[in-house]
């Protein structure tokens, strides 16, 4: 295993894996062992592996939002449709035509049709005789119902966007901390400084001024990287510790349900 070099630090020879990824098996570093995790599983994973979790997840949440907002257009075409057949009753009764128990039910049918598919299935589970007793008793209660479930569609569309953009933003992070992690040859610094001197050695001799020019430069790109991967990292950590603080996977989870079944989306704890 010490032979083996992390997958991300590949230029550093520092920096020997003492793990792998739990999923393709590239080694890891110390650093990267413990940062980069899936909070779900506590797997150990590479960036790699990591990324495509995230573009799964991202994935996951627009097709809840798409089959969400397809629920909301079922609610409001249901609810047009029951409009339309309650102006027709309340004419119908205005004009004193005999329209007998229709005046109650058009009263609230336009919330019935826009709520009917939940209605029906509560009352389904409670068998037949309490079932139909229930039915009717939801029926008058459908305006709260129908009320009820067009803010949750709307609460949960919201959620799934900016979960989506969570999971993007997450991935972007996670690609630079990558970069610069790739970019580093040593994360010693004296071990850097025996590195880049012996490498402008020769130039140290024939012009020491140039070549202690060159060597700054050096420092300067390293410390460029260094503060690359310290923004990704703390950005990364910032982005995980809102997720946390919002309960994002528990949103996510009543985002997604379904009766009797719910969407497996993961988050990803990293950094």
């Amino acid at each position: 295993m010490s032979t083996l070099r992390c997958y991300h630090h590949s230029n550093c020879n520092d920096r020997p894996a003492v793990a792998t990824c739990s999923r393709c098996g590239k080694g890891l570093c110390v650093e990267c062992a413990n940062k980069l995790r899936s909070r779900e599983t506590g797997e150990i994973l590479c960036t790699d592996c990591l990324n495509k979790e995230l573009q799964q997840n991202a994935a996951m949440a627009v097709q809840a939002r798409s089959k969400t907002k397809k629920e909301m257009i079922g609610m409001v075409v249901g609810f047009a449709i029951g409009l339309i057949f309650m102006i027709a009753v309340i004419s119908a009764y205005v004009n004193h035509e005999e329209v007998g128990g229709f005046l109650f039910l058009g009263l609230f049918m336009p919330t019935l049709l826009a709520s009917f598919g939940t209605i029906f299935k509560i009352a389904k589970s409670y068998g037949f005789f309490l079932g139909i007793l229930l039915f009717f008793l939801m029926i008058i209660a459908s305006p709260i119902i129908f009320l009820w479930r067009l803010i949750k569609r709307i609460k949960d569309m919201v959620f799934l966007k900016r979960y989506a953009k969570y999971q993007i933003e997450l991935k972007h992070n996670i690609d630079k901390y990558f970069e610069a992690a790739r970019a580093m040859h040593t994360g010693n610094d004296e071990e850097f400084e025996r590195e880049v001197r012996a490498k402008y050695a020769d130039m140290l001799k024939q012009n020491k001024q140039e070549a202690e020019k060159m060597i700054e430069e050096e420092r300067q790109k390293r410390a460029a990287v260094e503060k690359e991967l310290q923004e990704a990292a703390q950005s990364i950590n910032k982005l995980n510790e809102e997720a946390k603080k919002s309960n994002m996977s528990g949103q996510l989870r009543n985002a997604s349900k379904n009766p009797g079944k719910s969407t497996n989306v993961r988050e990803t704890d990293t950094l």
